[in-house]
């Protein structure tokens, strides 16, 4: 019961800043939506942007899964706002920061496509958008 609601409230938050990092986007607001994404990753997983920007690419995964110990919403929580934040650098035309944030949420979102319960259309999405803008 206690890890539904753990994931319940974690979804929920999730939304929540998704949503609002929407509208940071769409009018051209990077900077703040930026500093929302470090708020979340303090808020929702206690985990600061630095701590993340040590990790490469190709530890990112073994990083969450085997020293954090963290599950599938965690993981899936931790790709979504690298992938804002990524986004937001984006607009900002800081390309190669962009792109090593696009890296490490890469094989986040290959492995919960691959190992995850539910298969989503959003995902796959952003997987081929990341590939496609790396490539």
């Amino acid at each position: 019961m206690i890890q539904r609601d753990y994931i319940r409230r974690l979804i929920a938050q999730l939304s929540e800043v998704l949503a609002a990092l929407m509208g940071y986007k769409s009018e051209g607001r990077a900077e703040e939506g930026r500093g929302r994404v470090e708020q979340a990753f303090k808020e929702m997983l206690d985990m600061d942007m630095g701590e993340l920007e040590k990790v490469s690419e190709h530890q990112i995964l073994s990083y969450l899964k085997d020293q954090k110990q963290w599950d599938e919403q965690q993981i899936n929580a931790t790709a979504e706002l690298l992938y804002c934040y990524a986004e937001m650098l984006h607009i900002e035309e800081e390309y190669p920061k962009s792109q090593a944030l696009y890296k490490k949420a890469l094989p986040l979102y290959v492995y919960l496509q691959n190992q995850g319960k539910v298969f989503s259309l959003d995902r796959m999405n952003k997987i081929d958008k990341i590939q496609n803008l790396l490539a």
